[in-house]
């Protein structure tokens, strides 16, 4: 961590922090060269556009294993941020914009960005860098044979690799999440501190079947798999990986296990339908479910909702038997910024694109069209929304998605500060 001052005087040491702090915690000097300089950006924006000379910031450099992140942590109430969205294209000219410049600059050399608010202390800017992994690449591989005997554990770095590898083999034509087609990002993943996997090992140590999980929030796990590779019908090795992982989460304060990518294998009778999606793709139109369970009683959470929500809240909480208060957010004439912020995950293995809203402003249904416009242009044929009903602020973003074809479909509990409720286009983009 940095304790720093805002002026130029102070550039060269937010530089040398950054970039010593990425190389030592292993991302390759290009990459780190990316987030160094998008740091510096923001950092130069920080002193010229919103702080005082000699206004104190705090800078955190991190590791997740598989990526490093900058975060920014200044005394402000308000920031003009409208260059982190995707559709901030071409660099602005007139003397009114072009202290935006290094934000848009930055934006395109890092994978994420986020802004939020810190109790007390003002807003936290956060910039993510993932690492530089080889592309799967497809080679002969030995498919296990049925195993009678088998035993679950946690895979070695190399049995990892080799998990993902079988995964691709033996689910060709599946959807599958596109970690899957980084072996080596998978096992940087599980070095961190969200990220964990199982195989079913047989007495030679062929490898029948795995599963894989993370905790993406305090109170919710998601899982993936459980995959078999060349089991017979009927193997009970299905549910001795699901019963693994639920058995290494069950001490935890985590309520909700979460499976979006459920495979045929998966034993339903340990879950409960949350709901589905239709997805396009290649020509096809196929329906993809969510199924969760709980872990532990579910005490309740209050959900900030517009109006406009209500009524499909209300029934999905009654179906699913989840104990919410449901509280009403309206405008009452208070004052918004002008500009919203949203950002943007793509999935290209399945032509998806992910929206999350990360400020509020009067200009955001212009905002989203902007975005579908450029979606479509990318070949996006699925478009999803996530609305946290956790945080009241979000749902002020309700009216314009309704208004623009956006349907919520499914909610996950615990999936933010609270529910997550998943919004998909339904329209067609222009």
């Amino acid at each position: 961590m940095l304790q720093a001052y805002t002026g130029k005087a102070f550039a060269p040491l937010v530089y040398s922090f950054v970039e010593n702090a990425a190389i030592a915690l292993g991302m390759g000097k290009p990459k780190a060269f990316d987030l160094v300089t998008a740091a510096n950006r923001v950092f130069a924006h920080l002193c010229r556009v919103v702080l005082k000379n000699y206004e104190q910031i705090e800078i955190r450099c991190t590791s997740g294993g598989y990526y490093v992140q900058v975060e920014f942590i200044f005394p402000v109430a308000d920031i003009d941020l409208r260059a982190f969205n995707l559709t901030a294209g071409a660099l602005p000219t007139d003397d009114s914009e072009s202290e935006e410049t290094g934000l848009v600059l930055a934006a395109r050399l890092v994978d994420r960005c986020a802004v939020s608010q810190v109790d007390g202390r003002g807003l936290k800017l956060t910039l993510l860098k993932e690492k530089s992994y080889p592309l799967f690449e497809e080679s002969p591989l030995a498919i296990p044979q049925p195993l009678g005997e088998f035993s679950i554990r946690t895979p070695a770095a190399e049995e990892l690799k080799l998990f993902a590898r079988l995964v691709k083999e033996c689910y060709q034509g599946q959807i599958l999440p596109e970690f899957f087609d980084f072996p080596g990002k998978m096992v940087d993943m599980t070095a961190g501190e969200h990220y964990d996997a199982a195989v079913a090992v047989g007495p030679a140590g062929e490898i029948g079947g795995g599963i894989f999980w993370h905790q993406s929030g305090s109170k919710v796990v998601e899982c993936f798999g459980p995959y078999l590779f060349n089991q017979e019908a009927g193997s009970a090795m299905a549910n001795s990986l699901l019963d693994h992982c639920i058995s290494a989460i069950a001490r935890t304060e985590v309520v909700v296990l979460i499976n979006r990518f459920a495979t045929p294998e998966l034993p339903l009778e340990y879950f409960e339908l949350l709901g589905g999606a239709m997805f396009r793709m290649d020509g096809k139109e196929f329906w993809r479910e969510s199924w969760f369970r709980l872990l532990h009683e579910d005490l309740g959470s209050v959900a900030w909702v517009h109006p406009d929500l209500e009524d499909f809240l209300g029934q999905e909480y009654q179906r699913l038997i989840l104990p919410r208060e449901i509280r009403h957010v309206t405008q009452a004439g208070e004052k918004h910024a002008r500009h919203s912020v949203l950002s943007t995950h793509f999935d290209r293995s399945e032509a998806t694109a992910t929206l999350r809203p990360m400020w509020f402003g009067t200009d955001f249904e212009e905002n989203l069209e902007q975005h579908l416009q450029l979606l479509h242009q990318e070949g996006m044929l699925n478009i999803f929304f996530y609305l946290d009903v956790g945080k009241s602020w979000q749902a002020a973003f309700t009216p314009g998605l309704l208004r623009h074809d956006f349907k919520p479909c499914l909610v996950f509990p615990w999936s933010g500060v609270g529910d997550v409720v998943l919004f998909q286009f339904q329209g067609a983009c222009s």
